[in-house]
C-alpha cells in the first residue's frame, strides 16, 4: 500500500513545517502566560483521553473502533488548529505556543494513551505487538525530532531566506492532504458502514471537550482570545498523526476508520464554533 510507504516521510516533513514557523518566542509564552498554557496543555494531554476513554465505555462499539477513537483523542493538535484559531479572531499565538508544546510531548503521552488502549480494546491477532519503548521512538522520529529539526533551521535562517518556510509549508499541506484524502478514499466503504455509530460518539467527544476547554478558560478568567484558542486546540487534532499510529504502528486499518470520521466531525464543529467566535470577537485592527 503506498500510503503506507508516503506517510512516515509525509508525516515528518508535515512535523517538520510545523517546527520551522515556531520560533524562541513561542516558548516563552510558558512564562508570559503560564494560565493559558497550563490550562490548554491539561485540556488536550490529559481531559481529552479521559473523556474519549469514558464515552467509549458508555457506548457499545467494535472495540478496535474504540481504539481508534482513542487514537484520535490521544493525536496532538497541526497546524490547521493554527488556522483555524485566526479564523476565529483567537489568540494564534497561544495556538501556536500549545501546538508545539503537545506536539513534543507527543512522543511520551500518544504511547501511553495507545498502550492503555490497546489493554482494554486490542483483539489478539489484529494488532501487531505491541511495546511503550519502541512506540516512544518511532513516535519522537516522526513527530518531535522533525519538529526540534525545523526550529533549528528557522533559528539560523537569516531573514532573506525566511521565504523557506512558506515554502516549506505550503508543501506540508500539500503533504497533509494527499495522506488524509488517500487514507479516506482506500477507506471509504468502511468509513460510511461505521460513520453512524462512530459518528455519534465522536460528535459527543469533540463538543464535549470543546465545551470542557473553553469552561476551564472561562473559570481561570483567561481572555475571550485565549478561550477561543484553547477551545478550537482541543476540538481539533492532526489527522496524519492517528493515521500514522494506526496503520504504521498498529498496523490496523479497522483503527484508523474514526481517526478518519472524527476528522470530518471535528471540522463540522470548528467550522460551527468560528461562525459564532467571529460573531462575537471585534476583530484585531
Amino acid at each position: 500500500m503506498i500510503i503506507k510507504q508516503f506517510l512516515p516521510i509525509g508525516l515528518a516533513f508535515i512535523m517538520l513545517s510545523m517546527g520551522m514557523e515556531l520560533k524562541i518566542a513561542d516558548f516563552k509564552r510558558l512564562l508570559l502566560q503560564p494560565k493559558a498554557v497550563f490550562v490548554g496543555v491539561v485540556s488536550q494531554v490529559l481531559l481529552l483521553p479521559l473523556l474519549a476513554f469514558t464515552l467509549v465505555a458508555i457506548w457499545s462499539l467494535e472495540p478496535l473502533l474504540s481504539l481508534g477513537l482513542i487514537i484520535a483523542a490521544a493525536s496532538p493538535g497541526g497546524v490547521t488548529s493554527n488556522m483555524l484559531t485566526r479564523l476565529a479572531h483567537g489568540d494564534a499565538a497561544l495556538s501556536i505556543t500549545l501546538t508545539a508544546f503537545v506536539s513534543l510531548a507527543a512522543m511520551i503521552t500518544l504511547p501511553l494513551v495507545v498502550g492503555m488502549g490497546l489493554q482494554l480494546y486490542a483483539i489478539d491477532g489484529q494488532i501487531t505487538p505491541f511495546l511503550i519503548a519502541p512506540m516512544m521512538l518511532k513516535v519522537f522520529l516522526v513527530t518531535t525530532f522533525p519538529v526540534v529539526l525545523g526550529m533549528s533551521i528557522r533559528h539560523f535562517l537569516s531573514d532573506s531566506k525566511l521565504w523557506l518556510v512558506t515554502i516549506t509549508h505550503r508543501i506540508a499541506i500539500i503533504f497533509f492532504l494527499l495522506i488524509v484524502a488517500a487514507t479516506f478514499i482506500s477507506q471509504w466503504d468502511a468509513m460510511v458502514e461505521h460513520f453512524f455509530a462512530v459518528g455519534i460518539v465522536a460528535f459527543f467527544l469533540n463538543i464535549l471537550v470543546m465545551g470542557c476547554g473553553f469552561f476551564m478558560a472561562t473559570m481561570t478568567k483567561l481572555s475571550v482570545k485565549e478561550r477561543i484558542a484553547i477551545t478550537m486546540e482541543c476540538g481539533v487534532q492532526n489527522a496524519a498523526v492517528g493515521i500514522f499510529t494506526a496503520t504504521i504502528l498498529l498496523g490496523s486499518l479497522q483503527v484508523v476508520i474514526p481517526n478518519l470520521i472524527y476528522a470530518v466531525v471535528m471540522n463540522l464543529t470548528a467550522a460551527i464554533f468560528i461562525f459564532w467566535a467571529r460573531s462575537n470577537t471585534p476583530r484585531d485592527h
